[in-house]
């Protein structure tokens, strides 16, 4: 696996240097910072409100991440490696055809994957940071039926 880090966003480098050796899949990953106007997922969030801290474009093999609401939450690097392994997940997902049976089953399945790479306690934590400094306007983005009920379930299921 590699990323082509467009404008050379530092935490997916460290990332990738950390754990390259352990990732499983076989393909190409643009990777930016939310600053940068070259990747589709900006120009799709120009329309929309969400702002999520990684933001996985399954279809375009590309993961940004969110300069405002990784600051808001104060992530540690490796609450912000859990974030980006998470979001592989979605892409080991696609690529395999894992089949999902709705969006809480999907995103328990790309938790496992950064469970996988050792960083359960940092995604949980970086989850826990997320309920507490993220807005309910944010939570609503997800798109889950009961945003705060659903990641409360994710973190305690870690």
């Amino acid at each position: 696996m590699n990323f082509d880090n467009i404008d050379k966003t530092e935490i997916f480098d460290a990332f990738l240097g950390k754990y390259r050796d352990k990732i499983d899949l076989n393909s190409t990953i643009s990777v930016y910072n939310s600053d940068c106007q070259g990747g589709n997922i900006v120009q799709q969030l120009e329309s929309t409100n969400n702002d999520s801290p990684y933001i996985c474009d399954v279809e375009n093999f590309e993961i940004m991440r969110s300069e405002s609401i990784c600051s808001a939450c104060n992530f540690t690097q490796k609450e912000e490696f859990a974030l980006i392994a998470h979001e592989l997940g979605h892409l080991n997902i696609k690529l395999n055809d894992i089949e999902c049976n709705d969006t809480q089953d999907e995103e328990c399945k790309a938790d496992d994957y950064a469970v996988k790479l050792g960083l359960k306690s940092e995604l949980k934590s970086a989850l826990s940071k997320m309920l507490t400094f993220c807005s309910d306007d944010w939570l609503k983005t997800l798109e889950i039926s009961d945003y705060e009920s659903d990641l409360e379930k994710r973190i305690t299921r870690l």
